[in-house]
């Protein structure tokens, strides 16, 4: 997760402008699992960071559980930006955490 070019995803989400990605996305149902590690990324950045270092595994899980109930079948990135970040405020994480969970999101570009 920390390192997605090493499995041959890219890490940010400025790849869907690269005509490479893109190609290789119409192979993939539009992406689906190259992009992932995009979101891995971002995923990894937020647990990892110190202001987030109380906060459990389980309780990361239940999170991002969570969030996909705040999504669509056409979610985008941003969409899943937005899920995850009401969620961690509805279970309580605080401004701190938060913050980190948009730092992370803005290191991946979503």
């Amino acid at each position: 997760m920390s390192d997605p070019a090493s499995s041959g995803q890219p890490d940010h989400y400025s790849a869907f402008d690269n005509s490479y990605w893109s190609g290789r996305a119409s192979q993939d149902n539009g992406g689906v699992h190259l992009f992932s590690g995009i979101y891995n990324k971002a995923a990894h950045l937020m647990m990892t960071d110190e202001r987030t270092a109380e906060i459990t595994p389980e309780r990361w899980a239940e999170l991002f559980y969570k969030s996909l109930y705040r999504l669509t079948n056409t979610a985008s990135f941003l969409d899943s930006r937005y899920a995850v970040l009401a969620c961690a405020k509805m279970m309580g994480f605080d401004s701190n955490e938060q913050e980190a969970i948009k730092d992370a999101y803005d290191e991946v570009g979503i």
